[in-house]
């Protein structure tokens, strides 16, 4: 999801402890096709991201999907010892 100016987004809620954010990205964190997290970032300045940055964090999200991964079956083979 991609909201380059919040205050021209008719859907977005105005929240004050939101108020300050002027731009939003997010992108979801899948796991073997099941949705597991969102990686999001927040700007405040309008129109400080881009479809291109969607494409550069796709990136970030597949790692952290692996992470994640990497986290759970730790503590799952800690939890058997």
């Amino acid at each position: 999801m991609l909201i380059k100016n919040t205050a021209e987004e008719p859907d977005w809620k105005r929240i004050k402890e939101i108020e300050w954010i002027k731009s939003y990205i997010s992108i979801p964190i899948f796991l073997k096709d099941k949705l597991i997290g969102l990686l999001r970032l927040d700007s405040d300045e309008p129109y400080h991201f881009t479809e291109d940055d969607i494409k550069r964090l796709e990136p970030f999200a597949n790692a952290a999907a692996v992470a994640i991964n990497n986290a759970r079956l730790f503590e799952e083979a800690r939890s058997r010892a």
